[in-house]
């Protein structure tokens, strides 16, 4: 939370509560955030790479597109894993 951050609710006892949990557990906190900044950040990331839409119309359709998006995305990072590690993959053919 930001330095000027107070704990006065003005008129929201959630935020009073969660003002009141992260200057009482501060680690707790921190670990759940940051669970929260992955994932916003990996959303943002795909929305980035392909876009914020769904072209679809059909549910059952837009769900097999989002999943389609993010094996796609799964496969680009696995692509910049190798070639920033030097890592080869050894596929094995039986």
């Amino acid at each position: 939370m930001k330095s000027n951050v107070t704990g006065k609710a003005k008129g929201s006892s959630v935020w009073a509560k969660a003002f009141h949990f992260f200057q009482m557990f501060r680690d707790e906190f921190d670990e759940h955030y940051h669970k929260r900044s992955n994932v916003e950040t990996t959303f943002g990331a795909i929305k980035m790479k392909f876009g914020e839409t769904l072209k679809s119309k059909n549910r059952l359709a837009q769900e097999n597109e989002l999943l389609c998006k993010l094996i796609a995305y799964n496969i680009t990072v696995l692509i910049h894993e190798m070639f920033e590690n030097g890592i080869t993959p050894n596929f094995q053919v039986k």
